[in-house]
């Protein structure tokens, strides 16, 4: 198996989420603009009250992604 080191969500640069296999640049710049709303994402659940967010690849994206 490959080696996934997650990323936190709330302190990782816009290009540090891009470069996740999931997510492509509109999904990204939705992720920023709730983590702007919000200010800091308490649990990494919370991308799934982002608008349009994919749930049905939800699973994968968070092998990537963590909220600290």
């Amino acid at each position: 198996k490959p080696i996934i080191s997650k990323i936190n969500v709330n302190t990782a640069s816009f290009k540090d989420v891009l470069s996740n296999p999931y997510i492509d640049y509109n999904l990204c710049k939705k992720i920023f603009e709730f983590r702007d709303e919000v200010a800091e994402l308490q649990s990494i659940e919370e991308l799934k009250n982002i608008e349009g967010f994919p749930l049905d690849k939800y699973k994968r994206i968070i092998l990537y992604l963590e909220a600290k």
